[in-house]
């Protein structure tokens, strides 16, 4: 794997590895609140608001929690310079559930049927966490490989284990 070339992409690498962080992760949430979801909470409103709120209450906690760690060994000016940093690299999280949100509206208004709104809205974080090895590949101007391919479905699947395990607990 190359290096990443912090001016291909204008970031520091450890923002960008933040990002990515933040991308998986609220990926893997949504996915996993989608788990819990029915056709009832689709068509009553609650399925949107279930991935909204997780999703808003989860980038919030990630921001807070950074936030608390940024502190140490640092000045409270060098804190404040790397704040808004940090609160930009957290909103892949943001990002993740906006689509399935607006997919589970549709199913709700009978844009579409509610099986195909909610199928859809599982599908996108599944397909955002299969696409990241190739995400990750171009950024590191690595060719796009069989292994990064493969590489990605294997997070699509850690993520489709991880909702799994949510609806046994």
């Amino acid at each position: 794997m190359q290096p990443l070339d912090d001016r291909a992409v204008g970031l520091h690498t450890v923002r960008v590895r933040a990002r990515i962080s933040a991308y998986i992760y609220g990926n893997m949430l949504v996915l996993g609140t989608l788990a819990e979801i029915n056709d009832q909470d689709v068509e009553d409103g609650r399925a949107m608001i279930k991935v909204a709120v997780v999703t808003l209450t989860t980038f919030l906690s990630h921001v807070i929690a950074h936030s608390v760690a940024e502190r140490v060994d640092r000045t409270p000016d060098e804190y404040r310079e790397h704040a808004s940093e940090h609160l930009a690299d957290a909103v892949p999280i943001l990002v993740s559930g906006i689509v399935p949100c607006v997919l589970l509206v549709l199913g709700q208004r009978d844009v579409f049927e509610v099986p195909i709104a909610l199928a859809l809205a599982t599908l996108i974080p599944i397909l955002r966490l299969a696409s990241t090895g190739v995400r990750v590949a171009r950024l590191t101007k690595e060719p796009t490989s069989r292994f990064v391919v493969v590489s990605g479905l294997g997070l699509a699947a850690a993520g489709l284990g991880v909702a799994l395990l949510k609806l046994v607990g």
